[in-house]
């Protein structure tokens, strides 16, 4: 009996979980319309994944990273359904690359920081075959790198910090 009650307050918090994500997610194109900050820099989408694999488990995180480009796309009409699927490809790899990772490598940092870089190299590969050289020089400006580059040390510490730290707020 014990361990239903366990199980239903898991999945209790993992629909609570989704509807959250999909929710932060469709305020942060209004955050940034209306203050002309691009938002999209802190890689919203990706955050929402990682918190998804970090707090709760693999299934939220892996429906988190298929959805939320579709999402986007149905509410915002952007990215479009092609791009979309491309960015769900980035995240569930990277979703599983960081679990694989986790269990041949010693430190959760290391095997985050590899993954996210992994899953971008795979996506900017699949986006020099699929679009034009154009296309793809728009999406490796400088800055959109330096941040993604920032973005990607932010999330291995973020899960370094709470899948292996003995802090009073993640017991």
């Amino acid at each position: 009996m014990a361990k239903s009650a366990v199980v239903q307050a898991s999945l209790r918090a993992n629909i609570i979980f989704l509807i959250s994500g999909v929710i932060f997610f469709l305020i942060i194109p209004i955050i940034s319309r209306s203050t002309g900050i691009p938002v999209y820099y802190i890689e919203p989408m990706r955050w929402v994944a990682i918190i998804g694999v970090v707090h709760f488990n693999r299934w939220s995180a892996y429906v988190m990273g298929l959805i939320l480009p579709f999402i986007s796309y149905l509410a915002f009409t952007h990215p479009p359904v092609d791009k979309a699927a491309i960015i769900s490809l980035e995240l569930i790899t990277n979703i599983f690359l960081f679990l694989w990772f986790k269990k041949k490598m010693i430190s959760v940092f290391f095997s985050m920081f590899t993954a996210v870089i992994a899953s971008k190299i795979i996506c900017y590969l699949i986006y020099l075959a699929v679009y034009d050289r154009k296309f793809f020089r728009s999406e490796t400006t400088p800055d959109f790198l330096i941040s993604q580059g920032v973005v990607t040390l932010l999330i291995s510490a973020y899960a370094w910090i709470w899948l292996t730290k003995k802090l009073p707020f993640n017991q």
